[in-house]
């Protein structure tokens, strides 16, 4: 642990250069901190790229109308389409079948999308049954 103090040096003295050479671990000192705590942000945040299949929910539809970040957490930062990158897309960019999306977030959030962006199928009960359409994600 360390401790702070502060000392006012004479303009020009000693105690004056003493503060200008030792200025070096202190920012050293900051910047190894710094370090260590993006160390360990580094595990909990990955960017992962994902291909959106033709019947994902959120095929033609805008990034805010599928409001992703609020469903799942992750951030879209990137998404690419044939040989064209979209950096940072805004709240208007539609998605297209096919489209790889880069997203942000953590592990769960990354897997909160891949099930956000799963197909939706229409399943029909066996007959005799029930006539009714269920509708289920994809596994």
């Amino acid at each position: 642990m360390t401790s702070a103090f502060k000392c006012n040096a004479v303009p020009g003295s000693h105690s004056e250069r003493g503060q200008e050479l030792y200025q070096p671990f202190t920012t050293l000192h900051t910047d190894a901190r710094l370090l260590g705590q993006l160390r360990r942000a580094q595990h909990l945040l990955d960017i992962e790229w994902f291909t959106l299949p033709s019947q994902a929910p959120c095929v033609g539809q805008r990034i805010e109308t599928c409001a992703i970040q609020q469903h799942t957490g992750v951030s879209i930062i990137a998404v690419l389409r044939g040989d064209r990158l979209y950096n940072n897309p805004s709240p208007d960019f539609v998605f297209a079948a096919e489209d790889t999306v880069a997203v942000l977030g953590t592990a769960l959030q990354r897997d909160a999308f891949v099930t956000f962006i799963a197909p939706i199928k229409e399943e029909r009960a066996p007959a005799g049954e029930d006539d009714s359409l269920v509708i289920a994600a994809e596994q």
